[in-house]
């Protein structure tokens, strides 16, 4: 009897390793998903154009929201010592508590309010997932918005005219073309066993 439970306890054990490692894996590619296109820009104005959205709300849709989170934490200290990975291929602990930075760091805000959306309702109520991430854009904005106004004295309703307005159409695109995208390939990896969901 004891064998027998011995060697339950060590399949279970097992088992949730094989798990934890697939959830690093994951993970970390997402972190190098993030790596890659987040840098790439156009500078519009003080606050550059970037693919950075996009790849934080696909994360939200492969890793959920603490998963999600802990890439983006990844991907923030990774720039905070030095290595290029924000916009205009840029690094360090001067860039990321720059004027723009507070955008940065409203990136946790994106991934873990449109990821508890993405986790708690299933694709077939898409709307739900739509409100969650423009939810969590809302937070990105307002947080990088009111880091902006404290370092540059600007008011709240200039930094808005150039940090945000302009960028809004295209993060509606970035948005629609993440749930093209990543509703798929949650599914994908859901049934390749890669990563499990509690909603599909």
């Amino acid at each position: 009897m004891t064998d027998i439970s011995s060697k339950e306890s060590n399949e279970k054990v097992a088992f949730s390793f094989k798990l934890g490692i697939k959830d690093i894996c994951v993970t970390s590619l997402m972190v190098a998903v993030m790596c890659i296109l987040a840098p790439l820009s156009v500078t519009i104005g003080p606050i550059p154009l970037t693919l950075a959205i996009a790849t934080m709300y696909l994360s939200a849709y492969v890793l959920g929201a603490y998963k999600g989170t802990i890439a983006v934490f990844i991907y923030i200290l990774l720039g905070l010592v030095g290595l290029p990975v924000f916009s205009g291929y840029q690094g360090g602990f001067a860039k990321l508590f720059s004027y723009t930075g507070g955008y940065i760091f409203g990136y946790i805000f994106l991934v873990l309010i449109s990821g508890l959306f993405i986790d708690k309702f299933s694709s077939k109520k898409l709307y739900f997932h739509v409100f969650g991430m423009l939810l969590g854009l809302l937070f990105c904005y307002f947080f990088g918005t009111c880091w902006f106004c404290v370092l540059t004295k600007a008011s709240f309703t200039y930094a808005l005219s150039v940090c945000v307005i302009p960028f809004i159409g295209f993060d509606i695109i970035k948005l629609i073309i993440a749930i093209i995208v990543g509703v798929p390939l949650r599914r994908a990896l859901s049934k390749a066993k890669l990563i499990s969901y509690k909603n599909i």
